[in-house]
């Protein structure tokens, strides 16, 4: 309907054989809506083809993004949020990916402690291999909601 103005995809745009075409029609509802709308796309970056193996079609890296919000310049900005880092992505690898091919069981506790460790190492400082990324998109903003 013309009244939605909150769209959100997690772990989804990377299995659309064609996300071009997605966002092609997230423009073209975007254009004729022209009421604010914010999209929230989550999804793997470059690091999740050894972490989630052959899960999608692909990964995303910043330039590909760039090509995506490129189609939204004339009414929309957006921001690029990178999830994780180095030391997430080693943790995901030892509790899930390598574990998940070797059918093993992980301690749940242990996992959950390592993953806060993880995630408190990664804030503390600029990762070059985010875990995930997160893509927002505002169109027709009245006031920006970031800068």
């Amino acid at each position: 309907s013309g009244d939605a103005n909150l769209i959100v995809s997690q772990s989804a745009i990377e299995h659309f054989r064609n996300d071009v075409d997605f966002f092609s029609a997230m423009r073209t509802f975007v254009g004729r809506n022209r009421k604010p709308v914010i999209q929230l796309h989550l999804f793997p970056s470059a690091a999740g083809l050894r972490l989630y193996r052959w899960h999608g079609v692909r990964q995303y890296t910043p330039r590909t993004v760039s090509l995506l919000t490129r189609m939204f310049n004339n009414c929309s900005y957006s921001r690029l949020y990178w999830l994780g880092g180095a030391q997430c992505n080693a943790v995901h690898a030892e509790f899930m990916t390598t574990p998940l091919f070797a059918r093993a069981r992980v301690d749940s506790r242990l996992y959950g402690d390592r993953v806060c460790t993880a995630i408190s190492g990664d804030s503390a400082s600029v990762q070059g291999a985010p875990s995930f990324y997160a893509l927002v998109i505002h169109s027709h903003a009245r006031e920006r909601i970031f800068q």
